[in-house]
Parts: structure tokens; sequence; C-alpha cells
């Protein structure tokens, strides 16, 4: 189903995107409104919740021909959960307790390093639609 398929790749690409924020602040400043405005409404981060929820779940029922059923893509779907469930948890919480979690801390490494993994988990994905992610 291409419509999962370009669903992910933009889901994926600004889960990323939002993970390597706090990382390149100068260049991703765009996302900052986007970004609060998920931790300010509580409905939006609810959305973007199960849109994530959604679009994983039709990725592993319909993944892009030729791919399996059920398992072609695998990979962009546990992507999409995975992101979808850390935003949820994340950014339930205020900006304050956010800074204070991640900042100086090992976390905030894994969180730069999973955005970047997540982002190029979305570049693999697009250039390459019909290669199963396994």
């Amino acid at each position: 189903m291409m419509q999962a398929f370009l669903l992910s790749v933009v889901y994926i690409f600004i889960g990323s995107l939002l993970l390597l924020m706090d990382f390149h602040r100068a260049e991703l400043s765009f996302l900052l409104r986007f970004r609060a405005y998920l931790q300010d409404k509580k409905h939006a981060l609810g959305i973007f919740f199960y849109a994530g929820l959604a679009i994983g779940v039709l990725l592993l029922l319909f993944p892009v021909d030729p791919g399996p059923m059920f398992i072609g893509d695998i990979i962009p779907a546990l992507s999409v959960l995975s992101l979808a469930c850390y935003f949820r948890y994340a950014y339930a919480k205020s900006n304050q307790d956010m800074d204070r979690q991640f900042a100086g801390t090992k976390l905030s490494k894994r969180k730069q390093r999973l955005g970047y993994i997540f982002l190029i988990i979305a570049i693999v994905h697009f250039l390459l639609p019909s290669f199963v992610l396994l």
C-alpha cells in the first residue's frame, strides 16, 4: 500500500528530526513550534501517537509490493511504532522535565544515535521502497 509507505517515510523522517533537534537546534529551528505544539496540546500528541500506531499496523499488514505479507516492512513498521510510543511518553512531560532528563547524560547520546538511525531508515525506505527491510 503506497499510501502507508509515504506516510511512514514522512513519520519516520519527522520523528528523526525531532530526536535530532536538541543537537542541531540552529538547523532545525523550524521544528521548535511543532515540538512546543505537541507538548502544549495533548490532543495533538494523541493524534500524532494514534497516527503512528495506525501507520505501523498498516505497514505490517500491507507491505509495499513485492514484500511478503506481515513481515515485508518490519523495520520501518517497528520504527514508526517505537517513535509513536517514545513521543507519547516523552512529550507528555513538561519542557523542564524533558530538559532535565536529557541534559548532559548518556540518554542524550542515545537520543542522537537513534535520531540518525531513524533518519537512515527513512532514507533507505524512501529510496528502495520494494526492498524487503527485515
